[in-house]
């Protein structure tokens, strides 16, 4: 909300009052606040937000979706490609495994094989890559031949080695996606799969900071909660879950955090147990209704905490070191979502914000824990000299104002006055158009402030010419174009602004025009 605030006193100062479209994507697409709430509490503001910039990015994000999915989907489609499954070994083999070439895909087809250069995937019939499932991304690695299976009375090939960057599923078979780095993969060939130590060692961290943070978010605040997704990367986890009690406090996530970071220092060995469902449920374990389920089941112990899984987890919760919660935010009606991190990432990000302080501290010349009140203060002052400003504008506002008045244009019973005014924002632009008005009993005020670039348009009419039919609404909507933007408002008094300083004074003109055509 602090940063919608901060948009809307920008839009005040400096744009005319109209937030950017790239502004509200930007807060509904990365902190998850939806533009109907942002046009409605702007509106409270007399503020009004570029829908047709938002609706572009909103295009272009879905059709990157839509992209991405035709991406992944391409490998679905191959048809004669043979029904098959990979063993997922990492459970008990690790991060290695030996295994061989089933089938190789290039550009949505099969080949018999790819050489140093080429990119597609490989199918291999057992796998120590985890491939993307249940919100975990996919491992990362090599995979390197050690020879052939097809032909073994020919001299063996040299070894090749396969760079993975992504795995995931094509129904039952993993399919390893990425690039030969040097030699040739043939199917057929035996490989060794080996997984990126630290990619795998840092998901399994954070898939298993997921748990903490679920029972930790029961305990804090009640039963109720119930998760509604999640997502494991190797440097933050985001998770997903249904409360009706709003916004978390501040103290509820320090209760959070606390709670989590608790169970982190009891060092507890997780426990995995392979059941019957109905008998796995009988344990007490978390379990998403809804969720297609197999007939047998992953249990999954970190302490108190007790969930169906298949994913990988680390082998005590010591090991994920210190949890951070990053932020926490509504993603839709009833669903919250935290995004946090444990391990590597949580001690860069403290870190980074040890040295944000400390540069914080240099700066302003204050201990760490006088910062709050030093920024207050310097946040009192700063308010106490805009208003001394606003005065100061509003003087020298009234000390021209007469000199526009002497050169009003008029039509028979109207009065125009208009002028482009450089370096003033919105603000200035409102001192100098009620001077005018308090010495211009009856017409109609048109401005254009020109402050950076940015162009704001201000349209008053009197009471007299409004009763006339005269509409500063729409007269502000004939200026706003030839600016590069839009406006809108009351019959008596509209406002814009634009992009285009070239076009302030065709805007003037264009109010001029009308009101006295």
């Amino acid at each position: 909300m602090a940063m919608l605030d901060r948009l809307i006193d920008d839009a005040i100062e400096r744009h005319g009052r109209v937030i950017g479209g790239g502004e509200a994507f930007t807060l509904h697409d990365t902190y998850g606040f939806p533009v109907e709430l942002t046009r409605e509490v702007a509106a409270e503001r007399g503020c009004v937000v570029d829908t047709v910039a938002f609706d572009r990015l909103m295009e272009e994000q879905r059709e990157r979706a839509r992209r991405d999915a035709a991406e992944k989907r391409e490998v679905v489609a191959i048809t004669d490609l043979p029904a098959i499954r990979s063993e997922f070994t990492g459970y008990d083999e690790g991060l290695h495994t030996v295994a061989r070439v089933v089938a190789i895909l290039k550009d949505g087809r099969t080949v018999p094989s790819l050489r140093t250069g080429e990119e597609g995937a490989l199918i291999l019939d057992r796998t120590s890559f985890y491939a993307e499932r249940g919100g975990q991304i996919g491992d990362r690695g090599t995979i390197a031949s050690t020879g052939s299976l097809q032909a073994p009375s020919t001299e063996p090939a040299p070894p090749a080695r396969f760079d993975v960057r992504d795995a995931q599923y094509m129904g039952e078979a993993v399919a390893h996606q990425g690039i030969v780095l040097d030699g040739e993969i043939a199917a057929g060939d035996e490989v060794r799969a080996s997984v990126s130590e630290r990619w795998r060692r840092e998901i399994r961290r954070h898939h298993t900071s997921a748990h903490l943070l679920q029972r930790a978010l029961k305990d804090v605040l009640g039963e109720e909660v119930n998760q509604a997704g999640s997502w494991v990367g190797i440097d933050r986890m985001r998770f997903d879950f249904r409360w009706p009690g709003g916004a978390l406090s501040a103290e509820q996530k320090r209760a959070v955090a606390r709670r989590v970071n608790e169970m982190i220092r009891d060092d507890s060995h997780l426990v995995t147990r392979i059941l019957p469902l109905e008998e796995a449920k009988k344990t007490g374990a978390i379990w998403m209704a809804g969720e297609n389920y197999g007939e047998v089941i992953r249990v999954v112990q970190a302490g108190p905490s007790v969930e169906f899984c298949g994913g990988t987890h680390s082998h005590s919760t010591g090991e994920l070191g210190f949890f951070v919660i990053l932020s926490e935010f509504s993603i839709g009606s009833g669903i919250r979502r935290i995004e946090s991190c444990v391990s590597e990432a949580s001690e860069a990000y403290v870190g980074r914000q040890n040295e944000l302080i400390g540069a914080l501290s240099s700066s302003l010349a204050a201990a760490p824990d006088e910062l709050n009140d030093r920024v207050e203060r310097m946040q009192r002052d700063l308010k106490d000299l805009q208003t001394a400003l606003g005065q100061l504008r509003a003087r020298l506002a009234a000390a021209d104002a007469q000199a526009y008045v002497e050169k009003a244009e008029r039509s028979g019973d109207r009065a125009f006055v208009g002028a482009v005014v450089h370096e003033a924002n919105a603000e200035a632009l409102r001192h100098l158009s009620n001077a005018i008005r308090s010495r211009l009993r009856s017409g109609v005020v048109a401005l254009a402030g020109i402050d950076n670039g940015s162009v704001s348009l201000l349209v008053t009419a009197s009471d007299d010419l409004v009763a006339a039919g005269v509409n500063a609404g729409r007269l502000i909507k004939l200026a706003a174009p030839h600016v590069g933007g839009k406006g809108g408002g009351q019959p008596g008094q509209a406002q814009g602004g634009g992009n285009d300083a070239s076009g302030a004074e065709a805007a003037v003109r264009a109010v001029r025009n009308a009101v006295l055509s």
